[in-house]
């Protein structure tokens, strides 16, 4: 699933003038040192990650070979959506892409019943296309199952329930070293 995504490459250059102007980076790592919350957060890693937008990732896009769901915000300021997001459908090529309208960069916690609500909607297609929930055909099916399960638990369960079930079984403590029961 990609949220907000980077790809295919944001950095505008003579064979991607679709891309944000260098400048631009420059002035997010500019602002990130002057920004007391971003430095106490981690400094390196919150400097640093800037240089990781502009990774090229053209090529290996169309080497995807499942479907893949994309949720973007319309109005994301930090990876425009016309930068990224949008040009992701002529790369990959099982791709659902939900543009959220006026969505900033964080859909996730501004717009988070859309982001859910496509995300299931998403799952429920592959469920009905391959039947994940009985035979698992690939680790990806085996995942969607297990998200499934924790939005839409059987009855008799909680969700928080079989989230700690299915975590207990993958992960023996939970971060943070919190034993799960």
């Amino acid at each position: 699933m990609l949220i907000g995504t980077v790809p295919p490459f944001l950095l505008k250059t003579a064979d991607n003038p679709e891309g944000v102007d260098g400048q631009a980076f420059e002035d997010i790592k500019a602002a990130i040192v002057q920004d007391e919350v971003a430095v106490t957060a981690s400094p390196f890693a919150t400097y640093a990650c800037v240089d990781s937008w502009l990774t090229d990732f053209r090529d290996d896009l169309p080497k995807i070979d499942v479907p893949v769901p994309a949720i973007h915000g319309s109005a994301d300021r930090i990876l425009p959506f016309e930068a990224t997001a949008g040009r992701l459908p002529a790369l990959v090529a099982d791709l659902r892409l939900v543009s959220v309208e006026g969505g900033p960069h964080n859909i996730c916690w501004t717009h988070h019943e859309e982001v859910n609500q496509s995300l299931l909607e998403f799952l429920a297609a592959r469920r009905t296309r391959h039947r994940a929930c009985r035979k698992p055909t690939s680790s990806w099916l085996t995942w969607a199952a297990c998200v499934q399960m924790i939005a839409c638990p059987p009855s008799g369960i909680t969700a928080r329930r079989a989230s700690a079930s299915i975590t207990a079984r993958r992960f023996p403590v939970a971060p943070g070293g919190m034993t799960l029961s």
